[in-house]
């Protein structure tokens, strides 16, 4: 069976910014680039998702809040922080 591709809207121009869409099981309420391949996603469940946006494949998941995941910021390189609700 072959692997789905990633699918991107078309673009005007290339200097316009690059949308993917990406479906999980949770309501998507944060994303964060981690590199040139990689996003982390926060969900309304409290769920970080770390996604290779090449493949459209979850690489890991982790639960990072009793609430939702209400931010994430990154430097780009080691180091992601997530800002959340309480239960």
């Amino acid at each position: 069976m072959k692997q789905q591709e990633p699918y991107f809207i078309p673009l005007p121009s290339n200097t316009e910014l690059i949308s993917l869409q990406i479906e999980l099981d949770e309501y998507i309420t944060a994303i964060a680039w981690l590199n040139n391949k990689n996003l982390a996603v926060g969900t309304a469940a409290g769920t970080l998702y770390f996604l290779d946006i090449e493949t459209v494949k979850v690489l890991h998941k982790i639960k990072a809040h009793n609430g939702s995941v209400q931010s994430i910021s990154t430097n780009n390189q080691n180091l992601i922080v997530t800002g959340g609700k309480m239960g």
